[in-house]
């Protein structure tokens, strides 16, 4: 039983130790479709922490929770949400043309992965001090 633990514990530290990244992702340009089967051509990239959508022609979109796609505004906290304007039915306002987050949103995200990359290393911390108690 002893001997398990230790290699679950080592399998864990080992999952740990390993320098952990964000994901990142990109779609490249693809066809997305509006549930009425309208189509446009976009990309999605980013990763858990951050991620832009755009139009082939550059301008932001979002999906809303209502499953269509909207070209993108800014909220009150400086985050993509939806406009009344659906992509590829909808002329695109000019706002929406590489769009960015505001500034003090970027530093909220920044924030986060700062947060996030703390607490990884708390952890490999963790593990490695209940590594050297199992050794002992």
């Amino acid at each position: 039983m002893k001997s398990s633990l230790r290699i679950l514990l080592s399998v864990f530290i080992l999952s740990v130790v390993i320098e952990i990244k964000p994901a990142p992702f990109d779609t490249g340009m693809a066809t997305f479709t509006q549930p009425n089967d309208v189509s446009f051509t976009g990309r999605i990239w980013g990763d858990e922490f951050i991620w832009w959508a755009e139009t082939e022609n550059g301008y932001r979109f979002i999906q809303s929770g209502d499953g269509w796609y909207y070209y993108a505004t800014l909220d009150q906290n400086g985050e993509y949400a939806p406009t009344n304007y659906k992509v590829g039915m909808d002329w695109p306002p000019a706002s929406s043309y590489k769009l960015e987050r505001t500034e003090s949103r970027i530093e909220e995200i920044t924030q986060q992965i700062e947060e996030f990359n703390k607490q990884i290393e708390l952890n490999r911390q963790w593990f490695a001090q209940k590594n050297d108690k199992s050794k002992k």
